[in-house]
C-alpha cells in the first residue's frame, strides 16, 4: 500500500474513532439525564413519560390512599389491607391473607402521610402515581418516628385504587419491570374536594407539625426574609407559637406570586408555592 492510500485509511479511520466517541459520549449523557429519583419535573423513561401532579384534588386524594392504607395496616384490617395491594407486588412477594402480617411492616402507632411530590402517568384509561413523601408515627408513650423518604406507586381507576409499596426511589428500574395490563381492582375510595383554602391550611398544618418533630426540616421550609428574621430553628420555633394552621382569610398577591394569610388569630403568614407541597414560608 502506498503512502497515499496508507494516508487515506488512517484519515477513515480517525474519522469512525471520532463518531464513535461522540456516540458514546452522547449515550453517557442520556443515561445521566435520565433520573432515578424524585428530584426532576418530568421523566422520559422509553415510551412512559412521567409529570409532575400538579391537581389539588388528584394530588390530595393520592395521599389520602396512603394514609387509608396506613390506617388499616394499623387496625390490623387484614382483609382490607389485602384488597389494597397490587396484584404484582403481592404476587412477587407470596403475600397471602394469612401471611401478611408477617410479609409487611404493621407495627405502627398513628401514622400521618405527607407527599412531598407525586409523578402520574396515564395509560390504558388508568392513572398512575408514583409518590414520595414522609410518614410520622406518633405512640402510645408520646414518642415519635420520623422517616423522610418513604415511596409508593399507586393505580386509580376511578374510584377503585391498588396500591404498591416501593423499597426505594427508583422507579425508571420499576417502570421497566412493571406489568401494565389492565388488573382488577377491589379497594374504593371516596373523593375528597380541596379548595385553596384547604390547601393552604394543610401547608401551615405541614410546617407546624414538622416543628415538633424536625425543627431543621421546617427551618427549610422558611424564605429568606424568614430566615433573616429567625436566625435558628429555635428561633423559629419560639416565634411561631402564636400560629396556628385555620384559615380565617386569605389573597393572592400576583406581583409577588404568593398568599397572604390571616390565621384564626389574625396572624399574617406569607406563602409562596412553586407546585403542591412546594413552598416556602414566612411569618
Amino acid at each position: 500500500m502506498n503512502k497515499k492510500n496508507m494516508s487515506i485509511v488512517i484519515s477513515i479511520i480517525i474519522i469512525l474513532l471520532i463518531f464513535a466517541a461522540i456516540l458514546i459520549l452522547k449515550n453517557i449523557n442520556d443515561n445521566q439525564s435520565k433520573p432515578n429519583n424524585f428530584d426532576h419535573d418530568v421523566v422520559d423513561n422509553e415510551n412512559i413519560k412521567l409529570s409532575v401532579l400538579n391537581d389539588d384534588s388528584d394530588y390530595f386524594n393520592v395521599q389520602n390512599i396512603i394514609n387509608t392504607y396506613y390506617m388499616k395496616l394499623t387496625n390490623r384490617k387484614i382483609a382490607n389491607v389485602y384488597d389494597m395491594l397490587d396484584f404484582d407486588y403481592i404476587q412477587k412477594n407470596n403475600i397471602t391473607k394469612d401471611n401478611l402480617t408477617t410479609k409487611i411492616d404493621n407495627n405502627h402507632g398513628d401514622v400521618s402521610f405527607t407527599a412531598k411530590k407525586i409523578y402520574y402517568l396515564n395509560k390504558n384509561n388508568r392513572h398512575y402515581y408514583f409518590v414520595n413523601g414522609y410518614i410520622i408515627e406518633q405512640y402510645v408513650d408520646g414518642s415519635f418516628d420520623y422517616n423522610k423518604n418513604i415511596n409508593f406507586f399507586v393505580t386509580v381507576d376511578h374510584n377503585l385504587f391498588s396500591i404498591y409499596p416501593l423499597n426505594n426511589s427508583n422507579y425508571n428500574d420499576f417502570v421497566n419491570s412493571y406489568n401494565f395490563e389492565e388488573k382488577a381492582l377491589f379497594s374504593r375510595y371516596n373523593t375528597i374536594k380541596v379548595d385553596t383554602s384547604k390547601k393552604l391550611s394543610t401547608y401551615i398544618a405541614n410546617f407546624l407539625y414538622l416543628l415538633n418533630i424536625n425543627s431543621q426540616d421546617a427551618y427549610d421550609y422558611l424564605d429568606d426574609d424568614a430566615k433573616r428574621k429567625y436566625k435558628t430553628p429555635n428561633d423559629m420555633k419560639i416565634g411561631a407559637k402564636k400560629l396556628t394552621s385555620v384559615v380565617f382569610s386569605y389573597e393572592y398577591d400576583e406581583l409577588s406570586s404568593s398568599y397572604k394569610v390571616l390565621d384564626n388569630k389574625l396572624n399574617e403568614i406569607i406563602i409562596k408555592e412553586n407546585g403542591i407541597m412546594n413552598y416556602k414560608i414566612s411569618f
